[in-house]
């Protein structure tokens, strides 16, 4: 679904679990976006949540805007919450995500029930040494070319699994058999 800012811009969110159940609003890892909700719908439905995904300016399909800074997140956030009839909410940030998710804790207290963090990025000026190579890529790029690095880590994902051999639709992603590996093929779902 689109929301609007009062400004007029877009902000496109995913809802999947459970309607009218208690919210979880869910905030996507950096080279990602809203549709990564889609692989938690299970244990959203089977946990009787409804879990709120919405991309971050310039990310999927909503409009590019810049944050100064991290916080200034929070305001999106609300925006999306107010639009759906949220009063409470627990939080929930995977990867680049978690800053974000943070964020919304320290300015919406009064309505974050809970905060989860799952592998949470840390500063930019951390070292990168022992990561794959993309992801250090990733981080540069988008250390010295915020804009640019917005744009390449949109792209990076199909890229890489383009030359994996990989091919992708709107369903999960089929991939070819890992060497070494007896399964004549596997599934993992699709990157966004």
């Amino acid at each position: 679904m689109e929301l609007r800012r009062a400004d007029g811009g877009v902000i496109a969110v995913e809802v999947v679990g459970e309607p009218d159940a208690p919210a979880v609003l869910f905030c996507h890892g950096l080279a990602d976006s809203r549709l990564a909700a889609h692989g938690f719908a299970g244990a959203a439905h089977a946990l009787g949540l409804r879990l709120i995904a919405p991309d971050r300016p310039g990310i999927g399909g909503t409009d590019a805007r810049r944050l100064p800074r991290v916080v200034d997140w929070a305001a999106e956030a609300t925006v999306v919450l107010d639009a759906l009839g949220v009063g409470s909410v627990a939080l929930l940030g995977v990867s680049g995500g978690g800053a974000f998710a943070a964020a919304c804790a320290s300015e919406l207290p009064d309505r974050v029930r809970s905060l989860l963090l799952i592998a949470p990025l840390g500063p930019p000026t951390w070292p990168t040494r022992g990561m794959a190579a993309g992801q250090r890529a990733s981080l540069q790029v988008a250390r010295h070319a915020p804009a640019f690095g917005g744009w390449f880590l949109g792209r990076w994902p199909r890229w890489r699994a383009g030359r994996q051999g990989c091919s992708f639709a709107w369903q999960p992603v089929r991939c070819p058999p890992a060497t070494g590996v007896p399964s004549p093929s596997r599934t993992r779902a699709r990157p966004s």
